[in-house]
């Protein structure tokens, strides 16, 4: 493991223009595999709910994308938790809530 990675800028090969720089990267890391190829999927818009959900993964047979959710705030969980236990007492009750 190396303590820094290089910044590593994917650009436009035909006009040189800018499109991505990871920045260096510090600390206890893994330095890149020089055989290493890089691939890019454009990703229709709407496709992926970035509010709730990221790309963790590009499926390398079918060149799916691996959608995963973002794990739950204990804040989310306990208003869930909350909202159920509201709904079963008002079915239990009847509608008085």
């Amino acid at each position: 493991m190396n303590s820094v990675v290089s910044n590593r800028v994917f650009h436009n090969a035909k006009t040189g223009e800018v499109i991505f720089q990871t920045g260096e990267v510090f600390g206890s890391v893994h330095q890149r595999d020089p055989e290493e190829e890089v691939a890019w999927l454009d990703v229709e818009p709407g496709r992926v709910d970035y509010t709730s959900e990221y790309i963790s993964a590009i499926d390398i047979e079918t060149r799916d994308l691996v959608i995963s959710k973002f794990p739950k705030t204990d804040k989310q969980r306990i208003q869930e938790l909350e909202d159920e236990l509201l709904l079963q007492t008002e079915n239990e009750i009847g509608g008085v809530l």
